[in-house]
């Protein structure tokens, strides 16, 4: 209770008699005009008395009456509140008619704008000193929980309490709901709007009948609410008289002429102290107050008020302003929070993006730095978002992610993207903030406000940007000794790459440009060592340091096509080698299919690695063409002629084959014999034509690339080899080189701290590590029973130590470590999606479920040329199939195959053997090969095709 209010009231307000012996008013003239709730009371008061100063002494008497009954609640709600206290039928009596008696008085004349209610409450609680606001909190908390024993005691009166909807609640729907309805006057009512109207009505029917079960109220709707417009509008105000009927019932049992005290009256009490304990602007609550109240109500237990929670205690009234006054509070507590969340959080945030861009996939810190930034504040958010029904955590990232300027957020997508993050954080943020733009609620108000207000600080920020970038070159540079000496990596070229993207997109590479101006600059300061680069990433640099006018862009320009030139070298060399000694030494047919298939396939390979431009592989050949003795080169075209014959083979195959192999088999022909000048005349091209496809070729072709012929389906599925070019790039492209998760393990050998992948640490002890031929073994490795961790160590620290002996650039060290693991593995299962599909006829339906679970093994090996090459093999079952609905069909390189279909699970006796491997070679900037990837499906013959078929039709019988 606080002490004297009503005291402190008439020694503010009250004088004595004057010198002359006149009286002065009891309340100062700015605090009437100032206060509309004193200035109603004295007019209502005034009406019933001949004088002003005859209604103030009866105001004054009002306030004593009402605070010395507040005084005997209070007093009796702290013997009271203890819920393992039951209250005798005595003491219900006796709180219910204290009770009463302050509802009598705090509603006196039952003024609809409650406003001597409202009076007492600002001398009570506005108008005091904090210390008095602390005391009137708990007062009302120990109110709370006396009155949950009282209904918890005592049984209930009736069924079913009416609900206590506040004035201003039911105006404000009945309004928006009248508005609404106005639109069944047009002559054609949109979609949106008769939206609104069925919204509007809900919003107020549920407010007079919030039990009502949803399923229920939506049939109720559905059948009525049809018709005309005229109908509709006929049932709508039914509807609402329904709820007037309602709230009129509700009145009469909370008028202070109806006699005893009700649950509906307790409502009214109760409600009326949370919505001004909730009105923070209007009774002028600091934060600190606000705070005080929240956690005040949090440790009196009030958010599990059975008051709150109605539903599961029915013979409890429900107080509606309860969960406002929570969330209102709670509200308040979290932008107080988010006001900490300014400018140097988001340069901090720019700067992770800067310094971590080109980091080996998921290592992007500024993901995590926007996921996390609610971790900064030190408040019980999961406790506070169950009650509100918000998340502080999504709306702290939103709040810091709308500080970004719109040109650096775009960045940021690109660069996640880049690195295989931010997919689906970044695309809730951008779904959150685009919602807020059009947002009623206040926190939309304030994401808005951060949108406008972030473009002060663009240029700023940009520029912060592009100093990180630049300044994390020097950072991330492999052995530099001199500060401004940068060792060009790929991680180099991509962090430079996302420096030019950023510059061109702001501005363009213009002197007038700024950004352009200050990195040019800054860059110009640093020189670049070239020399570990491989040929992709050489041309991007050369080709940024001569956009950014670099003193070495024509060195740069002339080293990386001498990089190039050598790796074109290194190609054609292996190509001729081939080429010589078992191309051109082939006599059979078969010989000569798959000795051609042989080299013109690595050479596939090999170009993608050393340039992007499309006609890469004609580069080569030409090549190798001018290298070639005029006798070598008839040689050639003679083979090229001779296995041009199974072109309407091959043509064959294909049309009846779901695997691209077989098309780029066949475009790779004929890409060799435009090259060789072989040409077809127009007889030739007829009489290729007519020819019918030749069992020979079929069974040649078959052979060399692993393809089954299923007869009876008459189609053509691989069982092992290479899988298809357009395979091979998904995974070049996507899947390399990339780690599980971005978080770093750090462990001492040697001396030296290595960080190793958490995705590594964590695979360390389901899976195999071969070090140049040398398995791996450690303690626990024999049966010892030690932790997870500590094997984790032995392993990890064991697989460092052999791998040290191999002398890797810490960049290739990095990317070495980064493959193994499971995510690795994982992307072989989304490699072998294709054949996993294309193994069975289209009109099946079905493909195959592999679970790769049996062994994964990775093995690291320098060779004697010095390439680092990895290899991953996993091996497993197929023990399940996937089954498309009827009228659904899929390509086989639609990497969402899966999102449609049944599983079939196969019993223990069905379940086929398969593998699968992946060869890369890790090169000294860190840039990663893809050499080989294939699909194993150990003897699934046609039989086997069939017997699943038939399996998978089984389960649908």
């Amino acid at each position: 209770m606080i002490s004297s209010p009503t005291g402190n009231m008439k020694s503010n307000n009250y004088t004595d008699l004057g010198d002359e012996g006149t009286q002065e008013s009891l309340f100062n003239k700015d605090e009437i005009f100032s206060s509309p709730c004193l200035k109603m009371c004295l007019n209502i008061l005034e009406s019933e008395f001949a004088s002003p100063q005859k209604a103030e002494e009866e105001l004054i008497n009002v306030m004593e009456t009402i605070d010395e009954s507040y005084k005997d609640v209070t007093a009796l709600s702290s013997r009271y509140n203890h819920p393992e206290t039951t209250m005798a039928r005595y003491d219900q009596s006796r709180f219910e008619f204290s009770l009463n008696k302050l509802y009598k008085d705090i509603f006196t004349r039952d003024n609809t704008e409650d406003s001597f209610a409202k009076l007492w409450f600002s001398r009570n609680f506005t108008m005091t000193e904090n210390r008095q606001k602390v005391e009137f909190v708990d007062s009302f908390c120990s109110l709370i929980k006396s009155a949950e024993n009282l209904y918890s005691s005592k049984p209930p009166s009736r069924d079913k309490y009416l609900t206590v909807v506040p004035e201003k609640e039911f105006q404000e729907s009945y309004l928006n709901l009248v508005r609404s309805l106005s639109h069944y006057n047009d002559e054609s009512i949109s979609p949106e709007n008769e939206k609104k109207i069925t919204d509007n009505l809900k919003k107020m029917y549920f407010l007079f009948f919030p039990d009502t079960n949803q399923r229920e109220y939506t049939n109720w709707i559905s059948k009525n609410l049809t018709g005309t417009s005229e109908k509709k509008m006929d049932f709508a105000i039914q509807v609402i008289d329904k709820c007037k009927q309602a709230k009129s019932d509700a009145e009469k049992m909370i008028s202070i002429k109806t006699e005893g005290f009700s649950g509906e009256k307790f409502s009214k009490l109760a409600t009326f102290l949370c919505e001004e304990l909730s009105n923070i602007n209007g009774n002028m609550i600091d934060s600190d107050t606000s705070e005080y109240i929240l956690y005040s109500l949090l440790e009196n237990s009030i958010p599990n008020s059975d008051f709150l929670n109605c539903n599961k205690s029915p013979n409890h009234p429900k107080v509606n302003g309860l969960q406002n006054l929570l969330s209102t509070h709670i509200g308040k507590l979290y932008k107080n929070q988010y006001d900490r969340i300014g400018k140097n959080e988001v340069a901090a945030l720019i700067s992770a993006l800067a310094n971590s861009t080109g980091e080996i996939h998921h290592s992007n810190e500024a993901e995590n730095f926007v996921k996390r930034i609610s971790e900064r504040f030190d408040i019980e958010a999961y406790t506070l978002d169950d009650i509100s029904g918000r998340n502080f955590s999504e709306e702290a990232s939103l709040f810091l992610y709308s500080q970004i300027p719109s040109s650096i957020r775009k960045m940021m997508i690109n660069i996640l993207s880049e690195q295989s993050q931010g997919k689906y954080t970044i695309k809730n943020l951008e779904e959150s903030l685009n919602l807020a733009m059009d947002g009623k609620d206040e926190f939309s108000a304030i994401i808005r406000d951060n949108v406008n207000k972030s473009y002060q600080y663009s240029d700023e920020l940009s520029g912060l940007f592009c100093r990180n970038i630049i300044s994390s070159l020097k950072t991330k540079s492999i052995g530099a000794e001199d500060r401004n000496s940068v060792t060009a990596t790929r991680l180099t070229s991509d962090k430079l790459k996302a420096l030019m993207e950023f510059i061109v997109s702001n501005g363009e590479l213009k002197p007038e440009n700024p950004l352009f101006q200050s990195s040019k600059e800054l860059i110009s300061e640093i020189t670049f060592d070239l020399s570990l680069l491989s040929p992709v990433h050489a041309h991007k640099i050369s080709s940024i340091l001569t956009n950014l006018e670099h003193p070495q862009a024509e060195d740069a320009k002339s080293i990386a096509n001498l990089i190039t030139e050598e790796s074109l070298s290194r190609v054609a060399y292996m190509s001729l080698h081939s080429i010589k000694e078992k191309l051109l030494s082939s006599t059979t047919n078969e010989e000569k299919f798959k000795n051609w298939e042989s080299v013109s396939r690595n050479m596939q390979i090999e170009m993608s690695h050393i340039t992007e431009e499309e006609n890469g592989i004609e580069k080569i050949i030409t090549i190798i063409y001018e290298k070639l003795s005029t006798q070598e080169r008839e040689g050639i075209k003679k083979i090229l002629s001779d296995i041009s014959k199974a072109e309407k083979t091959l043509s064959h195959m294909e049309e009846h084959s779901r695997s691209f192999l077989l098309k780029e088999v066949r475009t790779s022909l004929d890409l060799w014999k435009k090259s060789f000048g072989i040409s077809s005349d127009a007889r030739s091209k007829l009489l290729r034509n007519l020819e019918k496809p030749q069992s020979k070729w079929q069974k040649i072709i078959c052979d060399h690339l692993n393809l089954y012929h299923h007869r009876k389906y008459n189609y053509f599925y691989q069982v092992d080899g290479t899988l298809p070019q357009s395979t091979f790039m998904v995974a070049k492209n996507k899947c390399l080189p990339n780690v599980s998760n971005g978080s770093q393990h750090p462990i001492n050998v040697d001396g030296k701290e290595y960080m190793i992948p958490e995705a590594l640490w964590l695979d360390a002890n389901r899976s195999t590590f071969i070090v140049q031929d040398k398995t791996i073994m450690t303690d626990g490795d024999d049966g010892n029973q030690i932790s997870r961790d500590e094997l984790a160590l032995n392993k990890t620290t064991a697989i460092i130590r052999e791998i040290n002996k191999l002398y890797l650039t810490d960049e290739a060290l990095a990317s070495l470590l980064a493959l193994m693991n499971q995510n690795t593995a994982a992307q072989l299962v989304l490699a072998i999606r294709p054949t996993s599909i294309s193994m069975f006829p289209k009109e099946s339906g079905i493909s195959s479920s592999p679970s790769l679970s049996k062994e994964t093994i990775y093995s690291a090996k320098k060779t004697q040329e010095g390439y680092l090459i990895l290899t991953c093999s996993i091996s497993g079952e197929i023990k399940a199939l996937e089954k498309l609905p009827e009228g659904i069909s899929k390509e086989t390189d639609d990497r969402n195959y899966s999102s449609d279909t049944d599983i079939i699970p196969l019993h223990d006796q069905q379940l086929p053997n398969l593998s699968a491997n992946m060869k890369v070679r890790i090169n000294e900037d860190g840039t990663v090969d893809l050499l080989d990837i294939r699909h194993i499906l150990t003897a699934i013959t046609p039989d086997v095709i069939d017997g699943l078929i038939v399996s998978s039709k089984n389960q649908d019988m």
